[in-house]
């Protein structure tokens, strides 16, 4: 689609009404081919830079200044697909602007392309900001820290600290006076919110009243002031085996083979006035009594061991392991005080019952202590039963206990429902206490959370804008440029490899180099700028490709005024590389088109010469270059004829001629000097002779010393001489301007006038006298610049009076 554009159709701007501006039209109505490549000359104003920017809007850029369309040509709108769009590039001050970018870093200009722009200047405009958002943030914060400053009255800490002397002074006394603590209750900055809720029904002085009141009730029932706080005390783990011990007592255990000595020992030992233990008479046996305690009887020493002998058979084991069956059965009496209960229902009851069961177990144990200092004896009366009596003691203990925790517990409930009604009456004393101060706190903590919420949503901005500021600056190290491949083109434009450099350094930086030094931002011309983005320009169309396959997709190429700025040699190398970008192109794909655009003529001029050159060359290869050359005046495309730009070459040529002292017709050289003179005003200002010399901003070109000098002499150029319109100049009309002079007067005449057109435009000057010494081999290119310097210096040291 891209092959079938013609032209473009735009409305707004310089073109006040709908304008269709065939570019790339026939070159005449006999030719076969459209034409694939445009050249344009507009001088500044003409709309260059709206044409631009309309191929812009095409590409997608939002331009709302103008409307435009493509169009074929048969002057039908076209529409592209996105991929199509994508192959329209143009190159421009704007592309220079937002693509090409220089920041100073030290001593270093560090240069942005591309992407590396846009986000740099996302990230500038993120730390303006930034800087705007910290500002805020610390002036809100400083605003905030009033709030945190506890002696200042809009901070509601100032309301806490007198909230919590209140309760202090007031709450905790009181609370320490139901729980009856000697200590005060403590309080923190969370005890206030208890009573925030509060509505009390009176005035503090009736409830402190009823306070008082109820407080002397907690004493009345205070558990802790009373002997039965404590629980009945538990009665020990007594075991009793009452049937064991009636068996024991009745039991007869004369059943080992006894002598007739033994038994009446036995006998005897059961009498009533025998008491004592058997095995108390054998130690008494055993000593060295001899005179028997009982009847007085001399014991001799047989006797005493025949006795000894009867009666440890008589105690033989078993009468000892019976013994020891009865001792077990013994019980001790149970003691336990519990006169603290004596107000409990159930305390003599238990009394009583102690009482009965350490009876009994007296009366058991001397019925025990009977039957084993006499185990051969039987006693017949029952022991009393001790199970029982201790089961019905320890049934009124627990009585005694349930009692106990009745009462208790009515007394505590007591005391809680009092206690509770106490905290009620000190909660609405305490809201009362504090109401105006709490006021005041929840209105300066609603004014704390508003600005608390302002700071952090300034903080939260401040973190959203550093992440996405770091987020861009890692983006930014991510992109990639042909660095290599735009110093290629950098080194083909000024002819050196080391005129201008660009350098990545360790941070993914692409430092700028001049002659191998860094350079600031500020020794940097807008010339060598536009150098630098017109071969990122280049460089980008082949972004991703490689260079052999970059333009074989048909593409449209729209460039605007690439030579600015420049010098005379510079213009030559950035010719010569458009020149190079040209062929490429076109070489690659005959569909593509390419359009360039300039208000500088000789530019015009020069970049017609290329193409001419490369038509004639692609012809050789069965290519083909078709071009047209319009001058874009007046909001509308006029075919421009070249041969007029090559006539004032030849004024310029017969000019210098006649100065250096060649012998020409001095009859006419007047009338080609005049010619000269009002072809470059023209050209190059739009203006006749006349208004050279009186025009400020073209005599402020000129050195201060030679501006009168030239001023006078333009007059004199023009005196008694009627004005000549335009046309005349271009239509090189012949006017006899200097037949009064001498043919001196005339040379020296010649020199100023080139000194002249030299000073207000050298690059103009040179770029003719170097077409004029490529066709003239007598002619040497240092030599011209040579005479000019020399004729200006003659004309420095001259004075004005002798000049004229």
């Amino acid at each position: 689609m891209l092959e079938q554009i013609t032209g473009v159709k735009i409305s707004g701007a310089n073109f006040l009404d709908s304008t269709k501006l065939d570019f790339f039209k026939k070159k005449n109505e006999n030719s076969k081919d459209y034409t694939n490549l445009s050249l344009v000359f507009g001088r500044n104003g003409a709309g260059k830079s709206t044409v631009a920017r309309a191929f812009r809007k095409i590409k997608g850029d939002n331009i709302e200044s103008i409307d435009t369309e493509l169009i074929d040509k048969n002057g039908k709108n076209l529409s592209l697909s996105r991929e199509e769009l994508s192959r329209i590039h143009v190159f421009d001050g704007k592309f220079v602007n937002d693509q090409v970018a220089l920041r100073e870093n030290s001593m270093d200009t560090i240069v942005m392309l591309g992407e590396k722009v846009e986000l740099t200047n996302k990230i500038e405009d993120i730390e303006k900001n930034l800087s705007v958002e910290k500002d805020k943030y610390e002036k809100e914060k400083e605003k905030l820290n009033l709030y945190l400053d506890k002696h200042n009255k809009t901070s509601p800490y100032y309301y806490l600290n007198n909230i919590k002397k209140t309760l202090k002074e007031g709450w905790a006394v009181r609370d320490s006076q139901i729980k009856n603590n000697k200590v005060n209750s403590g309080v923190n900055d969370e005890t206030y919110k208890k009573f925030i809720n509060r509505k009390p029904e009176g005035k503090n002085e009736k409830l402190k009243k009823e306070f008082n009141e109820k407080l002397l009730e907690i004493k009345e029932n205070d558990v802790d002031k009373t002997p039965y706080k404590s629980a009945v005390p538990a009665l020990p783990n007594l075991s009793f085996n009452d049937n064991q011990l009636k068996k024991l007592l009745k039991q007869n255990i004369q059943n080992q083979k006894l002598t007739d000595e033994e038994k009446i020992i036995i006998s005897l030992l059961s009498g009533k006035n025998c008491t004592g233990k058997l095995e108390e008479k054998l130690d008494f046996l055993k000593t060295d009594a001899n005179i028997c305690p009982y009847c007085y009887q001399k014991l001799t020493a047989k006797y005493k061991k025949d006795l000894i002998l009867h009666i440890e058979n008589i105690l033989n084991e078993k009468v000892k392991k019976f013994k020891q069956n009865l001792q077990k059965c013994k019980s001790e009496k149970i003691n336990c005080n519990f006169e603290q209960f004596k107000d409990i229902k159930g305390y003599k009851e238990c009394i009583d019952s102690l009482d009965l069961i350490n009876d009994h177990i007296e009366k058991n144990n001397q019925q025990i202590d009977q039957k084993i200092d006499n185990p051969y004896v039987t006693i017949d009366s029952n022991p009393f039963n001790i199970e029982d009596d201790f089961s019905k003691l320890k049934s009124k203990f627990q009585d005694l206990e349930r009692n106990r925790q009745t009462k208790v517990k009515s007394k505590k409930d007591t005391l809680d429902r009092t206690k509770k009604k106490l905290n009620t009456i000190n909660s609405d004393i305490t809201f009362n206490e504090i109401k105006d101060d709490l006021e005041e706190k929840n209105k300066c903590n609603k004014n704390y959370t508003e600005k608390k919420l302002v700071v952090e949503e300034s903080k939260n901005n401040i973190l959203k804008l550093e992440n996405e500021k770091n987020d861009l600056d890692a983006k930014r190290k991510n992109v990639d440029i042909a660095v290599e491949q735009i110093n290629n083109y950098i080194d083909y434009i000024f002819f050196s490899d080391n005129r201008l450099e660009l350098k990545c350094n360790s941070d993914k930086e692409y430092r700028l180099l001049s002659r191998g030094k860094p350079v600031k931002p500020s020794e940097i011309s807008q010339g060598e700028k536009n150098i630098i983005g017109l071969c990122y320009f280049f460089v980008n169309l082949m972004q991703n490709k490689n260079i052999k396959d970059a333009f074989k997709e048909p593409c449209l190429i729209v460039i605007d005024d690439p030579i600015s700025s420049f010098d005379f040699e510079n213009k030559i190398g950035i010719l010569s590389f458009l020149k190079y970008m040209i062929e490429k192109i076109l070489d690659n794909n005959q569909n593509s088109k390419i359009l360039i655009m300039t208000h500088d003529f000789p530019t015009f001029y020069n970049l017609n010469k290329l193409v001419c050159e490369l038509s004639k060359s692609f012809k050789k290869c069965s290519k083909r270059i078709v071009f047209n050359e319009f001058e874009l005046i007046e909001s509308n495309l006029k075919n421009v004829k070249l041969s007029k730009y090559q006539e004032y070459d030849q004024l310029l040529f017969e000019v210098y001629n006649f100065a250096m002292g060649d012998d020409v017709d001095v009859e006419i050289i007047g009338n080609v000097m005049r010619q000269l003179l009002e072809a470059f005003s023209t050209f190059e200002y739009e203006v006749g002779i006349s208004e050279i010399s009186t025009k400020s901003d073209i005599i402020k070109n000129l050195p201060d010393e030679l501006r009168e000098y030239f001023s006078t002499f333009a007059y004199r150029l023009i005196l008694n001489e009627g004005s000549h319109k335009e046309n005349d100049v271009k239509s090189m009309e012949d006017m006899n301007f200097f037949d009064k002079i001498s043919t001196k007067e005339k040379r020296r005449s010649a020199q100023h006038i080139l000194c002249l057109l030299w000073l207000l435009n050298e690059p103009h000057v040179l770029a003719h006298f170097t077409n004029i010494c490529n066709q003239n081999d007598g002619i040497k290119f240092d030599e011209v610049k040579n005479n000019l310097k020399q004729w200006k210096k003659e004309i420095e040291e001259h004075s004005f009076d002798k000049s004229r």
